[in-house]
């Protein structure tokens, strides 16, 4: 507080509200030598930065981004209203807008084709190459029942609780015929075909478990991580979001989710005195039994692998 007392009478303010506005004016040239020999009674100041000076610019470390992948992303914000006719069955009808939304535009066919991937937009398109009647498709994904089956007759999976040996249960879902055709067919023709990452053993063609122990042989030290009700943890939107990744419409892509995730129906009776074991299949999740599930649990980990592989090797 001394040294800003100081400044101020040096500047010619008073720090004295009794002290009037005459005050004296600043000392001139002749003077400031005795002010300036005062400053080195004054506490240090840290040495300010000349004004011509310029500031240190921080160094960015750049980032790679998958520009494929940011307009996907991108182009998940735009669909198209249809005001006159359904653009194809089953469209969707936007809430409150009184327009059907056609979610069928934003594909990226290129992207199918290079990968080699069938190509489809909308429901019908899907329905001729599942080789299925569209109604019957609509029928396996509970097109007439809000998503979910009313009851387990009504449902398109077989249900059995198993009791973990670490405590607690697992659900099985093992799709029936029709269902599990389809199933079938997307995991042949799409899934098979896209590479997963090196880490990835089990459900792999080409790679089993010996794969999987041979990079450990030799090591001191094994690390074991086990991911709790890991096919539960898989939504629906992951699963879209995986499809629509791979180049297909909004619209093909929330039918092949819906084909390949289960939601459980309501009246399903649970383990005795055991109802919180419902809590992880509440929501839609890739169901354990389904012959998709493993391609899709291995994708929807890839990012995973990408992190504990790099962990790994530092």
């Amino acid at each position: 507080m001394a040294f800003f007392a100081w400044l101020f009478r040096w500047l010619g303010w008073s720090t004295d509200p009794r002290d009037s506005w005459d005050a004296p004016a600043p000392p001139q040239a002749a003077d400031r030598s005795a002010v300036r020999t005062a400053t080195l009674e004054a506490p240090p100041r840290a040495p300010s930065r000349p004004p011509s000076e310029p500031l240190p610019r921080p160094r960015l470390t750049p980032t790679r981004r998958d520009t494929t992948r940011h307009d996907a992303r991108k182009s998940h914000a735009t669909f198209v209203e249809v005001t006159g006719a359904v653009p194809y069955k089953y469209a969707r009808f936007g809430s409150g807008t009184g327009r059907h939304l056609d979610l069928s535009q934003d594909g990226d066919e290129a992207r199918l084709q290079q990968r080699g991937l069938p190509v489809f937009r909308t429901p019908e398109q899907l329905a001729d190459w599942l080789g299925v009647p569209l109604k019957k498709v609509a029928w396996l994904v509970h097109r007439f029942s809000a998503g979910r089956p009313a009851s387990v007759e009504q449902a398109h999976y077989h249900f059995r609780w198993l009791k973990k040996k670490s405590g607690g249960w697992r659900l099985i879902e093992s799709p029936k015929q029709t269902l599990k055709q389809a199933q079938v067919k997307i995991l042949r023709e799409i899934l098979d075909r896209v590479p997963t990452h090196s880490a990835a053993h089990g459900f792999v063609t080409g790679r089993s478990i010996l794969t999987n122990a041979k990079p450990h042989v030799g090591h001191a030290m094994l690390v074991k991580l086990d991911l709790s009700n890991f096919y539960a943890t898989v939504g629906f939107s992951r699963v879209v979001a995986l499809f629509r990744a791979l180049g297909y419409s909004r619209e093909a892509a929330i039918w092949l989710g819906l084909l390949t995730t289960s939601a459980i129906p309501g009246n399903m009776a649970f383990p005795a005195r055991d109802p919180y074991a419902f809590e992880p299949y509440l929501r839609r999740h890739l169901p354990q039994g389904a012959p998709t599930s493993p391609a899709l649990a291995n994708l929807s980990a890839y990012r995973l692998d990408l992190r504990l592989a790099g962990l790994s090797k530092s």
